[in-house]
């Protein structure tokens, strides 16, 4: 095997595992010690190939190469936050602290900020200190390129500016923009603005390669993006990204259409919570009655009038009349007494306990039908009284069941999310793609489908739980009504 390729082959796993070691540690040095150029050039590419050198990394290149030999390092020098240790030897070993600042003139800025001698010990030059703050105030004003991606939020216009291309400079006016603005004062810096061509936030393909946002920046056609872009894991491999300003979720937007009344809804109330609840009613009664009844010693009082007279000699229409009075006597006479009302006659019949059963049915039966009518009765007026929003879509698994077709953002988290998912109701979605059900676009074109599909009822959307929010507001601004629904 070429030597060339093993060695290749050795540095590559080496920095693969000090990636490892920097995405799960606070604070990373890595210490590059070489005098062959070779090595130092194969080593910069690839730290910056997988980004290994992420600002958070920090690096110590100790070489005794000279500085004219170490050209191809200055770029990289210059924006990591790294030092370059030179030794040299002539009368006494002699170090020098070298920094390379970004965006200077000629490509970089070189300042010796301290030096190091056997006998005077580590001598500071400057007022910077060991791995200076780079970036707080650049030496010279910078035109740093900005990725950016108009997504309706803001408003845009053109300026004349002879220093654009055509003559023509981009205006964007919105809280991102003042953002930028605010800090290239601060910094020293003017920026000019740059759209990705397939206007995408960025995904990844399968060559490894991103599109969007993302792929500009690690093509270094940018030098920063300036957006709202959702952390990812595999984004973090790629870029670098400043704390988080907001927390957001994934929603779906759908019509609400028209309030109307259920033609079904005769059957609301028997729903089976009613029932359950008619159950445990009916379930609590029986508890009650067999507290206070005693089926072998039952006794009913009759309070009849004096024109009222009963056959006795007829024992089948006695049991009749005793089973239909019994059940009215046990829920009265703790509140009725004798005395009450115009009594002409009091008779007492006691049970023979045989037939007992016959009225705890009876009973049981006429509470069932008053609590079920009285159920019936409230639930329906209130129900019918309520006009009925239809929302057939409250989830991903009805969006997948359905016929409607979903609109997700091209190049965003969302959609990697979606494509990358092994199973579940993401995956089903993610498959409609195959039946034409699910449609990709721009974030520019949010407003316009929102209009002319989600109104119709027939496609949903779905995005960013704040965008989605401000397109409704904005709607709603337009329409005067409230036609949509998370």
């Amino acid at each position: 095997m070429d030597p060339f390729n093993v060695a290749q082959a050795n540095l590559l796993s080496v920095v693969t595992q000090a990636r490892k070691l920097r995405q799960v540690s606070w604070s990373v040095t890595v210490l590059v010690v070489s005098d062959d150029p070779e090595f130092l050039a194969a080593f910069t590419w690839w730290s910056r190939k997988s980004h290994l050198l992420m600002w958070s990394t920090k690096l110590l290149v100790l070489t005794r190469l000279s500085v004219h030999r170490l050209h191809y390092l200055r770029n990289t020098l210059a924006m990591t936050n790294s030092m370059l240790l030179l030794f040299t030897y002539t009368s006494a070993l002699r170090c020098d602290i070298l920094v390379e600042f970004p965006y200077s003139s000629n490509g970089t800025y070189s300042v010796r900020i301290a030096s190091w001698t056997a006998k005077g010990g580590l001598t500071r030059l400057t007022h910077h200190s060991m791995f200076p703050e780079k970036a707080y105030k650049f030496i010279h004003s910078p035109l740093l390129s900005v990725a950016h991606l108009h997504i309706g939020t803001g408003q845009t216009k053109e300026v004349s500016d002879p220093t654009a291309p055509g003559g023509k400079r981009l205006l964007i006016m919105s809280p991102e923009t003042k953002l930028v603005e605010t800090i290239a004062n601060d910094m020293n810096f003017t920026c000019r603005y740059m759209t990705p061509d397939d206007r995408a936030f960025g995904t990844r393909q399968t060559n490894g390669s991103w599109t969007g946002i993302i792929g500009m920046l690690q093509r270094e056609e940018s030098d920063f993006g300036q957006t709202l872009l959702q952390v990812t894991a595999p984004r973090t491999e790629v870029v670098e990204f400043t704390a988080p300003v907001t927390m957001w979720y994934t929603r779906i937007i759908i019509s609400i259409g028209s309030s109307e009344v259920d033609p079904w809804g005769f059957l609301l109330p028997f729903r089976p919570p009613v029932w359950g609840g008619i159950l445990m009613g009916l379930v609590g009664v029986l508890e009650q009655l067999s507290a206070v009844i005693e089926p072998a010693q039952v006794y009913a009082i009759f309070h009849m009038r004096s024109s009222f007279e009963i056959d006795v000699g007829e024992k089948q229409e006695m049991e009749k009349v005793q089973l239909l009075a019994l059940f009215v006597l046990n829920l009265s006479q703790m509140y009725l007494s004798p005395q009450d009302g115009d009594v002409s006659a009091q008779c007492v019949v006691k049970s023979t306990g045989w037939w007992w059963w016959e009225r705890v049915v009876l009973g049981v039966w006429m509470l069932a039908m008053l609590v079920l009518f009285l159920s019936y009765a409230g639930n329906l007026m209130s129900l019918l009284a309520i006009r009925y929003i239809p929302m057939p879509i409250q989830s991903l698994e009805d969006i997948a069941t359905s016929s409607v077709t979903a609109f997700l953002p091209v190049g965003s988290s969302i959609l990697e999310a979606f494509v990358t998912a092994e199973n579940g109701h993401m995956r089903s979605v993610a498959n409609l793609q195959h039946d034409g059900r699910l449609e990709l676009i721009l974030g520019r074109d949010h407003t316009t489908k929102l209009d002319s599909h989600v109104r119709r009822g027939d496609h949903v959307l779905v995005g960013n739980s704040w965008r989605l929010r401000m397109f409704m507001a904005q709607d709603f601004s337009l329409k005067g009504s409230g036609d949509y629904s998370m």
